[in-house]
């Protein structure tokens, strides 16, 4: 799982490696970069969920709360990364290109 944050050029160098004008190939490695990402933010919703369950418990408050804040931090990032990932995809769709 991936933790730090991507970036437009990022997204942009995985679209142009392609080298590919086609929608669906595009399309197919907008995905494929974003994968990680939705990962990053299904284990956070898991860690949230996990943790609030934990902090039923008096005990389990003490570990149970900075699992959901991790979770939530976790999950926040992985939205943010997927949104940066949908608007560079279609800020890179947008623009003409040229081809040889």
């Amino acid at each position: 799982m991936r933790l730090t944050d991507t970036t437009p050029q990022e997204v942009v160098l995985a679209l142009k490696s392609t080298g590919a004008s086609d929608e669906d190939v595009l399309y197919a490695a907008k995905s494929e970069f974003a994968e990680p990402f939705r990962y990053q933010k299904l284990w956070g919703v898991c860690l949230v969920a996990f943790g609030v369950a934990l902090s039923l418990t008096l005990i389990g408050a003490l570990v149970g709360i900075p699992i959901a804040v991790g979770g939530l931090w976790m999950w926040r990032k992985g939205a943010r990364n997927l949104a940066v990932v949908d608007t560079a995809f279609t800020q890179y769709r947008s623009t003409p290109r040229s081809f040889m």
